[in-house]
C-alpha cells in the first residue's frame, strides 16, 4: 500500500494518476470497489477516537489511501477540533506502519518517506 499525505490541493490525486490510476479508480467512498481513495481524513469525523485502528485496517486493505495533513496548522481552541487532528494523525501513523511507500506532496512534488515510488513516475 502506498499511502499518500499532503495538504489541500497539493497534488496528491495527480500523483496518483502518475502511478497509473486513473480518476475512475479513485474515490473517496470507503465501500466503493476502487484501489484508491482519497479525502480518507473526512471518514475520521464519522469515527470516534477507538475506531480509528479498525477504519486504518480497512483502509490498508487499498492499493493507495490519499489523506489530507491536518496537523501542520494552528490548533484549534475547541476541543472536537483537536480531538479530530489526533485521530487524523493516529490513523496516517498506523497506516505509515503498514504501507510500503510514505510520501508527502508538496507543491505537487513528491517526498518519498518511506521506501520506494514504483519505477513510473
Amino acid at each position: 500500500m502506498i499511502l499518500i499525505v499532503g495538504g489541500e490541493a497539493a497534488g496528491k490525486r495527480t500523483l496518483a494518476a502518475k502511478l497509473g490510476y486513473s480518476a475512475g479508480q479513485m474515490s473517496s467512498d470507503l465501500a466503493a470497489e476502487t484501489p484508491v481513495i482519497f479525502g480518507v481524513e473526512q471518514l475520521v469525523a464519522d469515527y470516534d477516537r477507538t475506531a480509528v485502528d479498525a477504519l486504518a485496517r480497512v483502509l490498508a486493505q487499498k492499493q493507495v489511501v490519499i489523506c489530507n495533513e491536518v496537523g501542520c496548522g494552528i490548533i484549534p481552541m475547541q476541543e472536537e477540533g483537536r480531538r479530530f487532528r489526533k485521530s487524523v494523525g493516529r490513523l496516517c501513523a498506523l497506516l505509515a506502519e503498514e504501507a510500503d511507500c510514505v510520501v508527502r506532496v508538496v507543491c505537487g512534488l513528491p517526498q518519498v518517506i518511506k521506501g520506494e515510488l514504483p519505477k513510473q513516475i
